[in-house]
């Protein structure tokens, strides 16, 4: 996983996610808002620090009979908002490092594991950020010594866009980092992902060479880091572990969704099977939407479930299908797709392969109350009969309707009836014709990505109600586009502490 670190020892190595200590624990407006416009923190505070430098003091015991030596900060050449920190303690001590970076970072990495070598990646740094790094070494009668060193985080690359926070109301958000892709859509830059910071600093991102910068690619936090696939990005599915490095990566045709569904096994969509029969004989040969399961490890397909072999659509074009997202259901053994050129939901039972039913437009449901998504992407259960579901809308007949909204269908599979409970749009309205993503929080708030390519982007999070207010709301400008994010609640949980 780490090969290529050089002087560094698995053993010794020391893996964390910079933890962010007391989000927002700055001080706010009286009820936790933010103004809208220039300075979006209201009255000024910034950052997810745990308090300011001058709450923070440590004093070494002067009877500490322990020494820190060779100590080493080393910016992390994949990206520079992390380092690489190493040292030596004598006698062994427990690893103890804080990270400062003004009143902005408080980050803290301990392990009660008694070492004379340590080694910590130190990781979610703000660029252009000057920084102090606290050692700590305990003897053998656990009296501490500290001592700092100074650390300048390098600025950011040059193309790196201006992320604007039109609302922030940090006190009623779902705190956390938020993870996505990001396209360039003038093809000059690879593939990008990227995190940021409720506050739209850029805390984190990846670098993915390629011939071209691709557009669907999904991007997953699994155990070993994260996990990077997409449409025309010219790529091989991989994992990337948070320091940058490689950890798999396999050549498989796939599109748009690719997840972990159990350790070494990923499923993903395909279209590269035929279909056959009379139908389609006569409409001369189309491609199929396809699932499948990847085995990591004996790299190959262990399962495969195509389209065509149970449904014939009511007219049969070039990418009938477009198959767009996987979900599971929260207590059954089945999957619902996404076919965006059918403007349909597909239920599958796992345990016979069987497509149960369709909802959506020439579906198998009824629509009590509401109108039917269009065009639609990133499907997402919000209870056991509810799905959020990515409306985009659609420009042209039959069923046109230029505005993209998020709607909240609740379902019958009894009466096989379904209503619309719940709708969001953007004020003012936003089309967003082939990108997007709908995520429910644990907080209950509504994440959403109206991703554009040659129009800004937005990324929002409205809260699940009536009011549905906006408590956040981040742009990306013009040439910058997002298909998919994702709120990172906890980022440590994501990496671990090895």
């Amino acid at each position: 996983m780490l090969n290529g670190v050089g002087v560094w020892k698995l053993a010794a190595l020391l893996i964390v996610l910079a933890i962010s200590l007391g989000m927002g624990a700055c001080e706010s407006s009286d009820d936790g808002d933010s103004v809208d416009g220039d300075n979006p923190d209201g009255d000024g505070a910034d950052g997810d620090s745990a308090g300011s430098d001058g709450d923070y003091e440590l004093e070494s015991n002067p009877d500490a009979e322990v020494t820190i030596s060779g100590v080493s900060l080393v910016e992390n050449p994949a990206n520079m908002l992390s380092a690489f920190v190493e040292w030596n303690s004598e006698p062994a001590s427990p690893t103890y490092l804080d990270v400062r970076c003004g009143s902005d970072v408080f980050l803290q990495y301990r392990n009660e594991t008694r070492s004379q070598t340590h080694a910590v990646f130190v990781m979610s740094l703000i660029g252009d950020a000057d920084c102090t790094f606290t050692i700590g070494a305990a003897d053998n009668e656990d009296r501490w010594y500290y001592e700092d060193h100074a650390y300048t985080v390098s600025p950011l690359p040059s193309f790196f866009p201006e992320v604007t926070i039109n609302v922030r109301k940090a006190n009623r958000m779902q705190p956390g980092f938020t993870l996505f892709n990001l396209v360039d859509s003038t093809e000059e830059q690879p593939v990008i992902v990227a995190m940021i910071d409720e506050m739209g600093r850029f805390r984190w991102y990846h670098k993915i060479q390629s011939e071209r910068p691709g557009s669907d690619n999904d991007v997953r936090v699994v155990p070993q880091g994260v996990l990077v696939g997409g449409t025309w990005s010219g790529i091989d599915a991989r994992i990337v572990d948070w320091s940058g490095q490689l950890v798999w990566s396999d050549s498989f045709i796939m599109h748009h969704d690719i997840s972990l569904v159990e350790p070494g096994k990923l499923m993903f969509l395909s279209g590269r099977e035929g279909c056959t029969g009379a139908a389609w004989d006569a409409a001369d040969y189309y491609w199929s939407g396809s699932l499948h399961i990847w085995d990591m490890e004996q790299q190959a397909v262990t399962w495969s479930w195509i389209l065509c072999d149970q449904y014939t659509p009511p007219e049969i074009v070039d990418d009938w299908a477009h198959l767009n997202a996987i979900v599971p259901f929260p207590n059954e053994n089945a999957l619902l797709i996404s076919s965006r050129d059918q403007h349909s939901l597909f239920k599958i039972d796992m345990d016979t392969e069987l497509l149960e039913w369709q909802i959506g437009r020439n579906g198998d449901f009824n629509l009590t109350s509401g109108e039917w998504f269009t065009r639609q992407h990133a499907p997402e259960f919000s209870a056991d009969n509810r799905v959020l579901v990515y409306d985009n809308g659609n420009r042209i007949e039959p069923y046109k309707r230029a505005y993209t909204r998020v709607v909240e269908i609740e379902f019958d599979d009894q009466t096989m009836t379904s209503q619309v409970v719940w709708e969001y749009r953007h004020d003012p309205d936003l089309y967003c014709d082939v990108w997007g993503d709908v995520d429910k929080l644990s907080n209950g708030d509504i994440l959403v990505t109206f991703g554009r390519e040659y129009q800004p982007s937005y990324l929002v999070e409205v809260t699940h109600d009536a009011a549905k207010e906006v408590v956040w709301e981040a742009v990306l400008p013009e040439g910058w586009g997002v298909y998919r994010s994702v709120r990172l609640e906890n980022p440590a949980e994501s990496v671990g502490i090895n």
